[in-house]
């Protein structure tokens, strides 16, 4: 996802509920001037060129999203923001 132009940073985000994967998503710190409608064309590019995801999420494509935010998920403690971040949802 870093490698598409008009990508900055993007992190891999799952959510989890009782220890099972419920959600995936890709979030991007878009460029300025980046492209519009780069989070669909990335996620149309992503679903189709790799098996595992398009195979994983076939029964719920919805839970599999790739999205452009504000700013990464970090660690408030230590300040950095890493790659691949898991989260426990309530």
């Amino acid at each position: 996802a870093e490698r598409e132009p008009g990508v900055l940073r993007a992190q891999i985000l799952v959510n989890e509920r009782r220890g099972r994967v419920s959600s995936v998503e890709v979030l991007l710190l878009a460029a300025p001037g980046a492209p519009e409608g780069l989070a669909v064309r990335l996620r149309e590019d992503l679903m189709s060129s790799t098996f595992t995801l398009s195979t994983a999420f076939q029964h719920d494509p919805g839970s599999f999203r790739v999205t452009v935010t504000d700013a990464l998920v970090g660690n408030e403690r230590t300040g950095k923001t890493a790659s691949f971040v898991v989260r426990e949802e309530p």
